[in-house]
């Protein structure tokens, strides 16, 4: 059984003789507090304020890209333990001790109580006799919860009591069992050698503000986690036996909790405060030899027959280790088959590890392929290796296998949009019989193309034909096109793009990086040979606004914040929704998405459409979509009775218009409406949006930037005819106010100690914000001034001692109160 079953509490680091620059192991945690390394070689963590145990690690204790959930459903978990039967324990700072797993160690579908009421329930541990211990913080005690065989107590019985606040349990090598007393600032020893318990607490070490997790290391010394002074520190030698005072071993980290040493020998730590895992140090002695990919990212061709992943071993081992390769994302069909694969270490130098490639002779995308690091050292090791980043390498497969593609033409010049990508300029030339010209953003005209040009699918080309057929070969290759800016005219870019397919696609497919699209300045009609104008603005009458195959479309695109260059990418599978209006349009949405339409009709003198954009449930619609669901695009604009709010502003003089809002959203819940850019001004007037919902007694509102309108929708509930936008030209017109009422949320309550709060209300000259005890002492001044509506402030853990508190907020009409229990850690 590793020591690792044993300890209730854990961290990690990068060495144990000297503690190393602490680094990241994983991180997107919430509050981490305890770590254990299961017997199978996975790492699982608890999150404290999540209600969560999350799996950190494969089996070679390789830190995963992100956290997987191993259980929810907890209250406040805390320590974790294996019992012999594989199954694992979990404590309940909320409640007692469940069981989260079967005796495989995988996970249950909900916890299922082992000891199910016990007072602030902490640290777990099991000894070398196969009893379980678990510290009952809040009666100030060590219990027996179980007497062997993975059977619980029916009545839990007191190991020791005495104990100011016990959080973290070890059990050393010579049988001693030690607790951490958060709130008495020290550790002291609960039995003797035979793991008896003593007739009451004896010191081992003090002087500490808040120790938490206990570990003892390989080589012997102890460590604990000291939660409020933000580090861990050594409280023993080699042998066990505590110093005079605690030494530091790693500071300046963020309320450590639990602590681990992983069997490849580094240690671990949970930041509670930074929400990640970190390595603090490594080796029980020598020192780690460092394992490392050569490359973190590396390409070859799809027909390279196979690649090589060099490992690089910067140190030598003092005895032969193992070093293995394994793919973690990827489809292996593509690799042959391939896995894993191992390769033995005994000296310094580069491994290679030969990766078959699966040459399927089709013309597809690049694909990519993850690969991981993981050793393994013979028991003993004094210099074991160690995984060192680069860990993790990506291998891109390019495809060369080419795609034939034939592009109808005139007689003439004639402008189409590369059907392939990777296409040599000199296999146009050869199949033209001439010079082929290509745009040029600088000069803002075509020019002749180099003849070592190779032009991206999609990428707009102007040849002279006879009037054949042009049959050209390439790369299927997404369409990604690129434009440098002008920086003497940061105002607008001129994109030239076209559709490489040979079916319709909507201008609305249109996605810019570094940019938004204004307007389609002109589309080139491969038919007629000629340029025909057409503005978002100035919708005609001729046709939707579609790109016919290898049409070709010049955007107006205003650059973001001055990038360097400008990237347009046109997805092909996006169709036009031929004849359908907008307001007509039948809304499916895809998963997660919310469907938003403003149409703005009627009205003297409406000129442009006025630039509104919609986002529910923080998704902002798409530059040149006025919607996002399937079967709505600005190809399915009606003309010209409607205006839809696009991408441009132009000449705004009418009256205030009413337009009516169609709202379709998935389920019912919660949704928000907010515009998600400024609709800006005209002639030196601001745009005013209003907003009415006829569900709250017609009460109206103005929209804005970050300013949301948070709405119920019922189960079953019709939406029709509840939401109408008005749109006018200056000052915000007179409305009906709706003061939403002030709320104060306090979390979590009960609180392990840190404690956030937050007041909505309106804005205010002076609002105060205070924590008083329960002899209505003055503790904490979270706020005290002006407030623009959203006051937050965070008690940090430590501030706050176990017990009952009222949070109250008073000023400007504003009288509200909590109740808040802090329970301790």
């Amino acid at each position: 059984m590793l020591r690792s079953l044993h300890i209730a509490l854990a961290a990690f680091a990068l060495t144990a003789s000297v503690a190393a620059q602490p680094t990241p192991y994983i991180a997107g945690l919430t509050d981490p507090y305890a770590l254990i390394q299961l017997e199978d070689g996975r790492v699982l963590v608890s999150e404290y304020l999540s209600g969560e145990v999350s799996v950190i690690s494969n089996a070679n204790g390789v830190a995963l890209p992100q956290a997987d959930l191993f259980i929810d459903g907890l209250v406040f978990p805390a320590g974790l333990v294996q019992l012999a039967d594989g199954r694992v324990l979990v404590a309940e700072a909320g409640g007692g001790v469940a069981v989260i797993s079967d005796t495989d160690a995988q996970p249950l579908a909900d916890p299922v109580p082992f000891i199910p009421s016990l007072k602030g329930a902490l640290g777990l541990l099991r000894l070398d006799d196969d009893r379980v211990l678990v510290a009952e913080s809040f009666r100030g005690r060590v219990a027996v919860i179980s007497g062997g065989g993975g059977v619980p107590r029916v009545n839990p019985r007191t190991f020791l009591n005495q104990l100011q606040d016990p959080e973290g349990i070890v059990q050393l090598a010579d049988g001693r069992v030690l607790t951490s007393e958060y709130s008495g600032g020290s550790v002291s020893v609960l039995s003797d050698t035979e793991a008896n318990p003593l007739s009451a607490p004896e010191p081992y070490v003090g002087g500490l503000d808040s120790p938490s997790g206990l570990i003892q290391l390989a080589d012997g010394r102890v460590l604990v986690a000291d939660i409020e002074a933000g580090r861990v520190a050594v409280l023993s030698d080699t042998d066990g036996d505590p110093l005079d005072e605690a030494e530091d071993y790693v500071t300046g980290l963020a309320q450590p909790a639990g602590l681990l040493q992983l069997a490849d020998g580094r240690v671990l730590v949970a930041e509670g405060d930074a929400g990640q895992v970190t390595v603090i140090g490594g080796s029980s002695g020598g020192s780690e030899v460092p394992v490392s990919f050569a490359a973190a990212t590396l390409s070859a061709a799809e027909d390279a027959g196979s690649v090589d992943l060099v490992v690089e071993v910067d140190g030598q081992p003092d005895l032969p280790g193992t070093v293995t390769v394994t793919l973690t994302s990827g489809d292996s069909a593509d690799l042959d088959g391939f896995t894993a694969a191992s390769v033995s270490v005994s000296s310094a130098g580069s491994y290679t590890v030969s990766i078959p490639i699966t040459d399927d002779a089709l013309a597809e995308d690049d694909e990519s392929f993850r690969f991981a690091l993981s050793v393994s050292n013979a028991p003993g090791a004094e210099s074991p290796l160690t995984v060192m980043s680069p860990s993790n390498a990506t291998l891109v497969l390019t495809d060369d296998d080419l795609v034939t593609a034939t592009v109808p033409t005139g007689v003439g010049p004639f402008l189409f949009a590369a059907p392939v990508g990777g296409l040599a300029a000199s296999d146009v030339t050869a199949e033209v019989g001439g010079p082929v010209y290509v745009y040029d953003a600088a000069a803002d005209a075509f020019v002749e193309a180099k003849d070592d040009a190779v032009f991206s699918r999609g990428q707009a080309l102007l040849v002279t034909t006879d009037g054949d057929d042009l049959t050209l070969a390439g790369g299927p290759g997404p369409s990604v096109l690129s434009f440098e800016t002008d920086p003497d005219d940061a105002g607008h870019v001129l994109a030239v793009v076209g559709n490489p397919t040979d079916h319709p696609v909507a201008l609305g497919a249109f996605d810019v990086d570094g940019g938004a699209v204004t307007d389609i300045v002109l589309v080139f009609d491969a038919d007629g040979g000629a340029f025909r104008p057409v503005s978002l603005g100035g919708l005609a009458d001729d046709g939707p606004l579609v790109l016919r195959p290898y049409e070709v479309a010049v955007l107006r695109v205003a650059p973001a914040e001055a990038p360097e260059t400008v990237t347009v990418t046109l997805d092909p599978e996006v169709g036009p929704t031929e004849g359908t209006p907008l307001a007509d349009a039948p809304f499916a949405p895809t998963e997660g998405e919310t469907a938003v339409v403003l149409a703005l009709s009627g009205g003297p003198g409406i000129g442009d459409t006025a630039a509104l954009r919609f986002g529910v449930d923080d998704r902002e619609l798409d530059a040149l979509d006025v919607v996002s669901p399937l079967g709505a695009t600005l190809a399915s604009a009606p003309l010209p009775a409607a205006r839809f709010a696009a991408v441009s502003l132009g000449s705004l003089s009418f009256d205030p218009v009413t337009v009516p809002l169609t709202v379709t959203v998935p389920e019912a819940g919660t949704y928000e409406l907010v515009l998600a850019a400024d609709p800006g001004r005209v002639d030196d007037a601001p745009v005013v949006v209003l907003l009415r919902d006829e569900s709250s007694g017609s009460a109206t509102r103005g929209l804005g930037v970050d300013v949301p309108y948070e709405f119920e929708v019922a189960e079953g509930e019709d939406l029709a005819g509840r939401f109408s936008i008005e749109v006018a030209l200056g000052a915000t017109p007179a409305v009906e106010s709706e003061v939403p009422p002030s709320t104060l949320d306090v979390w979590p309550n009960p609180s392990p100690g840190g404690v956030s709060a937050r007041l909505l209300t309106p804005a205010s000259p002076q609002v105060r914000v205070v924590v008083y005890d329960a002899l209505g002492r003055e503790v904490a001044v979270l706020h005290d001034g002006p407030t623009a509506g959203d006051v937050q402030a965070h008690v940090p853990a430590g501030r706050l001692s176990p017990g009952a508190y009222v949070v109250r907020a008073t000023g400007n009409g504003v009288a509200l109160t909590r109740t808040l229990t802090v329970v301790g850690r």
